[in-house]
């Protein structure tokens, strides 16, 4: 029987060499493991940037809305203070011409006056009673329609010119708060603009950087599933040095493509910042457009409130001066009645008789 000799040398040194290989096949495992686990970090990064991405993109769209409703808003009292403002140019233009006319009809009742004292004295000297009571009557009317007429006169040069001229006020002030909010609505739509475009610029980077690290995602995957082949082939296998070559080549391709990936994550949290950097100026524009709104619909209440007194004093001066107007009428008819009474008595015609005092 022949004796075996064991080279303890040898068999030590083999066991080195597979412990060396098993240590390698266990660092591919896990090095595709770690590369899995980057890759599926960045994965969540990547969809985090993608919702952000497209929240951002919706609140964009709401601004503009936004800014829409505002121009809108901003137009429409714009018309209204046009309009405001036409009427009381209109009403103070009116009212500045009146003048003339009332202080005419003031002089015309003074001259009534006149008229009816001296119609007094004629009746007076013709005896006749009728003839007198009608000239009383005149000069009474007359009296009357220059107080009114004074009354009309004091009226639209105190209060109707004056009132108008508030309104008249009132409303420009009125229309350039309501072209102010307009002219910043307008400047709240261009920055909200601003904000979509930054926000469709993140979203693009964001969905590109998804779709790069979901591919990123699938290599790692496959290096896993590579690392697990390669760990399962025997090393005398003729394909091994390929694979293992291959699953190197992989690997560094990964991880380059990793550390290129998490260096635009930086870029991209920038984009983000610019998108609310942009929203913050369109929503500084909105308040400040907001403001100067709210600030023209109380000048529209002061615009209304003086439009409403100066139509008030015009409406009180057209009562005063058509009652002035009555009472001129009052007086022709008795002057004429008191002048065809005198020629009656004085022909001996008997005249009219007074029918009511």
């Amino acid at each position: 029987m022949r004796e075996t000799k064991i080279n303890y040398g040898v068999l030590y040194l083999i066991l080195i060499i597979y412990g060396v290989i098993h240590e390698i096949r266990a660092q591919y495992k896990a090095s595709a493991q770690t590369e899995e686990t980057n890759a599926s970090n960045l994965l969540n990064d990547a969809n985090k940037f993608e919702r952000e991405a497209a929240a951002e993109v919706a609140a964009t769209n709401t601004l503009i809305g936004s800014a829409t409703t505002a121009i809108t808003s901003a137009q429409s009292e714009v018309s209204k203070a046009n309009t405001d403002e036409q009427t009381a140019t209109a009403l103070h233009t009116q009212m500045s011409g009146e003048v003339a006319n009332a202080q005419t009809e003031v002089n015309n009742a003074q001259q009534a006056i006149n008229d009816a004292t001296t119609l007094k004295g004629q009746a007076t000297a013709s005896g006749d009673a009728t003839a007198i009571k009608f000239a009383d009557d005149a000069h009474k009317a007359a009296v009357a329609a220059h107080k009114n007429a004074q009354d009309a006169l004091k009226e639209l040069q105190t209060k109707a010119i004056k009132e108008a001229k508030d309104a008249m006020n009132a409303a420009q002030k009125f229309h350039n708060g309501a072209k102010k909010a307009e002219t910043e609505a307008k400047s709240f739509e261009t920055e909200a603009k601003l904000a979509e475009q930054e926000a469709n610029k993140f979203k693009t980077d964001a969905d590109n950087f998804k779709s790069q690290v979901a591919q990123l995602k699938t290599e790692a995957d496959q290096l896993v599933s590579d690392a697990g082949a390669l760990d399962a082939m025997p090393t005398a296998d003729p394909n091994y040095a390929m694979k293992q070559t291959n699953f190197s080549n992989d690997h560094n391709k990964i991880k380059l493509d990793y550390n290129n990936f998490r260096a635009e994550k930086p870029k991209i949290v920038q984009k983000k910042n610019s998108v609310d950097a942009a929203k913050n100026n369109a929503l500084g524009e909105e308040r400040k457009m907001q403001t100067t709104l709210a600030t023209a619909k109380t000048e529209e209440a002061t615009a209304a409130t003086a439009l409403t007194a100066a139509q008030t004093a015009e409406t009180e001066y057209k009562r005063l001066k058509g009652v002035a107007d009555k009472e001129i009428k009052d007086y022709q008819k008795h002057k004429l009645d008191c002048e065809n009474q005198i020629k009656s008595a004085a022909s001996g015609a008997g005249g009219l008789s007074i029918i009511s005092t």
